[in-house]
């Protein structure tokens, strides 16, 4: 995944035309090279900058006071569905779908387990350090692991919290109130969004309520501070009013970028619209960017690119990109199977073959595809390679995907690691263990 290197602030009117920041040359069949790469990085081509300076600041620490890219601080994109697992430079941290043991993988030794220190645990109750209750949104930041989940199942304390743990799964700790759940309520656990950046946890979530017999779904998004359990009202369920689903935040520097759906079409027979919006944490300042309405299928998740075009996931496995000043977007690019947007180009989702082979193609955000002079592949005599059914094809949903590594997970549970140059390939978590080398 690109680091944002810097933001240059570029003065525009909110509704103006994305234009191109200048780029560097790179051949399309490089696989090193970001295509369209900005000189400086990121930029922010929506507010004006004298705006924000003679604004308060309400920045948690002045080192947060710059557009650089900051290690250890900064969430980085894609933020739009549940995460189950983080990354660290040392190793992989993953979480059980329901209850149970955070388990790891060290990248180094290849060493799997539990996330516990203690020699004399058996690793198979609440007693041990690694359990979780109803985890979700696992993430890293400043030197530590954070998720949310709930006390335990045998408290009867109904909300939910964040918590935080050292690498080594020590000195949990209960950061802050995650969610307080009112009589009637509960949290929709396929529409949750945590991100750990810059001092605060930015979360977008449901809540499924019962009443007068009928279901209801409201989705709101909070900033709750890590420090000191401060949460900061964004939107709440007036403002947006449609469920999670298509709910996408990416942080900038300090600025968090969202889009989400409108739940009424602009035009008969069209699809629904997308919103974007941009808030400041600087200043706490929420700012409307405009509205596109899609052209090929209903919005799953949107991203904004290095030089400020936007580029909308919609249903049928297109690609659209966008255009604030008209409010219309066009396709340009589509997969059958389905596609997933990184900072640096657009990948169909990959499957493992009967023989262990990973297909894929990917292309540069110009609609050029990358080529690769080797193709992945993982030992066909291991679990990965195993079919829920005849009929089901193996397909690795993204997790992670930076620096030219794929990481995702497939239904029967395996997490999977591969170089998209086919140069490494692995498998980092087994439901059972694997008997077979995880690669070759």
């Amino acid at each position: 995944m690109l680091k944002f290197s810097r933001v240059l602030i570029c003065i525009m009117l909110v509704l103006a035309l994305f234009t191109s920041c200048s780029s560097q040359a790179v051949e399309e069949n490089d696989y090193f090279a970001d295509e369209g790469e900005a000189e400086g990085g990121r930029t922010n081509h929506f507010t004006d900058k004298q705006e924000i300076e003679d604004s308060a600041n309400y920045l948690v620490d002045e080192r947060f006071d710059t557009d650089e890219y900051l290690e250890g601080f900064d969430a980085g994109y894609p933020y739009n569905c549940s995460g189950y697992i983080a990354e660290t430079p040392d190793a992989f941290y993953i979480l059980p779908i329901v209850d149970g043991n955070i388990s790891f993988y060290d990248k180094a030794s290849g060493i799997t387990g539990p996330l516990c220190a203690r020699p004399d645990c058996r690793h198979d109750s609440e007693d041990c350090n690694a359990y979780v209750t109803l985890p979700r949104c696992i993430g890293f930041y400043d030197g530590k692991l954070y998720w949310v989940g709930k006390v335990g199942r045998n408290v009867t304390d109904p909300n939910h919290y964040i918590y935080s743990c050292d690498l080594d799964g020590s000195d949990r700790r209960q950061v802050a109130l995650y969610e307080e759940m009112p009589p009637g309520g509960q949290l929709n656990y396929n529409g949750q969004i945590a991100l750990y950046h810059r001092g605060y946890c930015y979360t977008a979530y449901s809540r499924t309520f019962l009443e007068d017999g009928v279901y209801s779904e409201r989705t709101y998004l909070y900033a709750i501070s890590l420090e000191t359990g401060e949460k900061i009202t964004i939107l709440d369920e007036q403002d947006i009013g449609t469920p999670l689903v298509s709910f996408t935040l990416q942080p900038v520097g300090n600025d968090i970028y969202i889009s989400y759906l409108l739940n009424q079409p602009e035009e008969q027979d069209s699809y629904l619209p997308v919103k974007f919006q941009v808030f400041h944490s600087k200043t706490r300042k929420l700012e409307d960017l405009g509205i596109i309405t899609p052209s090929g299928g209903e919005l799953w998740n949107t991203l904004i690119t290095e030089d400020g075009s936007i580029y909308l996931h919609t249903t049928g496995g297109h690609v659209e990109k966008g255009d604030l000043s008209t409010g219309k977007s066009e396709v340009f690019l589509s997969s059958e199977i389905g596609v997933y947007l990184t900072e640096e180009y657009i990948i169909e989702l990959p499957r493992i073959e009967e023989d262990g082979t990973v297909t894929f193609r990917a292309w540069y955000f110009s609609g050029n595809l990358l080529e690769f002079e080797k193709t992945p592949r993982f030992d066909p005599q291991s679990g990965v390679t195993k079919k829920r059914s005849i009929d089901t094809e193996i397909i690795i949903y993204p997790a992670i995907v930076k620096e030219n590594v794929y990481i995702g997970q497939t239904l029967s549970g395996y997490y999977v690691a591969f170089s998209l140059d086919g140069s490494d390939q692995k498998i980092i978590y087994a439901p059972e263990p694997e008997e077979a080398a995880p690669g070759n």
